[in-house]
């Protein structure tokens, strides 16, 4: 995609935008692994312009982790936010265009997404923080007994 193409695609509503998404685990061949698989299934399902691969580096003594650096072309921010939802990303730069507008039940939408991805992932950790106290009560009998 030319950059002539890119501005055209802008004017008629898309978003240019620089992500960079982190990828922590181990062992170091794992995420580079990962970012490997990452990089190609993003490629596969939305517009890349450029991306750039980090090497992981040694974070922790168990950890490393790297950075996928990606420009891309949204059509619209309902893609966009859907990415966002996706992969988590570390962080997000709209180079173009300067001011985005959208109409009010488009963006309803998106803000009901985001509400209903809140609730799940608090659904999550409710469940977590739960499973964490019965099993700190387990280990507290446990160690009582010996």
């Amino acid at each position: 995609m030319d950059n002539e193409e890119i501005k055209e695609r802008i004017k008629r509503g898309a978003i240019r935008a620089k992500i960079i998404v982190e990828i922590v685990g181990s062992p170091e061949e794992y995420v580079k692994n990962i970012i490997d698989v990452k990089s190609k299934e993003i490629a596969e399902h939305f517009e890349v312009i450029h991306t750039e691969l980090g090497e992981p580096k040694k974070i922790s003594e168990k950890f490393h982790s790297a950075f996928m650096e990606i420009e891309m072309l949204f059509p619209d921010i309902s893609t966009l936010m859907g990415f966002i939802f996706d992969y988590m990303p570390s962080s997000i730069e709209i180079i173009e265009p300067e001011e985005i507008t959208e109409d009010t039940h488009n963006f309803s939408d998106i803000l009901n997404d985001l509400a209903v991805r809140l609730h799940q992932h608090s659904e999550v950790i409710i469940r977590l923080k739960a499973m964490n106290a019965l099993l700190n009560k387990k280990v507290k009998k446990v160690e009582k007994k010996d």
